[in-house]
């Protein structure tokens, strides 16, 4: 018996919502087997199995968090602008750029013609919100800096 290895897999059982049941069904085995090894500490046999469960859950849950994950490459000035719009407004970039999000979310939906979330004719054209805001010109490089900005630089 591993009991140092039982803590530890019975600790991660518990802050991973699992129960004896489900980590049976995972192993097969019976859950009576795998609610005594409680008491009795994993056996050395199934150590191996444990820890690859424990590793794939872990891994699942890596590939499962990165899926949520939103990559920017914005360019100097344009992260200068939404930092500073973000910090005016007294909130975070993150805070700031989620929010930015979900009003867009809400109002493409809002703007939807009763055919649903999932319709298939929006009356929203991507961009008409925003059109009177000046867009960083597509030949900037990433060391512009938002003070060399002029008038004529923008789209």
């Amino acid at each position: 018996m591993e009991k140092s290895f039982s803590a530890l897999f019975f600790g991660w059982m518990e802050s991973n919502g699992f129960s004896a049941r489900d980590v049976a069904k995972l192993l097969n085995k019976e859950a009576q087997t795998v609610f005594n090894w409680r008491t009795k500490g994993v056996p050395k046999s199934q150590v191996f199995a444990c820890q690859s469960l424990m590793d794939q859950k872990e891994q699942e849950r890596r590939i499962e968090s990165a899926k949520n994950t939103l990559v920017l490459h914005p360019t100097y000035a344009q992260f200068s602008r939404w930092n500073k719009a973000a910090l005016e407004s007294g909130m975070t970039i993150e805070d700031w750029a989620f929010s930015g999000m979900e009003m867009m979310a809400d109002r493409y939906f809002a703007a939807m013609d009763g055919k649903g979330a999932h319709g298939s004719s929006p009356r929203y054209t991507p961009g008409r919100e925003t059109s009177h805001i000046p867009r960083v010109a597509k030949n900037r490089t990433p060391s512009d800096s938002p003070s060399d900005l002029q008038s004529g630089d923008c789209e």
